[in-house]
């Protein structure tokens, strides 16, 4: 649900009325509140909105991801370092 709730909120341009640090920090927010409150997945969350920029692992702001995550998150899950391809988002 909240996956479907951002995307209404992108296709509304909320986003673009605020500074890139608050859009972090609320996408950050929501994410953190939905996981440890009501046992939701971040990467079902995030999926697919790899244009915010959010690791879906941490949490943190970063300009490339690769599945959804940042370089030291995906070398953690799959073991291997980023590469430049076309698997990178």
């Amino acid at each position: 649900m909240l996956h479907d709730v951002l995307e209404i909120l992108n296709e509304a341009g909320v986003w673009t009325h605020m500074q890139r640090a608050d859009v972090d920090k609320l996408i950050a927010d929501i994410v953190t509140l939905a996981c440890d409150r009501y046992d939701c997945n971040s990467g079902e969350i995030l999926e697919g909105h790899e244009a915010f920029g959010i690791c879906c692992c941490c949490l943190k702001s970063f300009e490339q991801l690769r599945r959804g995550m940042c370089p030291t998150c995906y070398k953690d899950e799959f073991g291997e370092e980023e590469e430049d391809d076309e698997d990178a988002s």
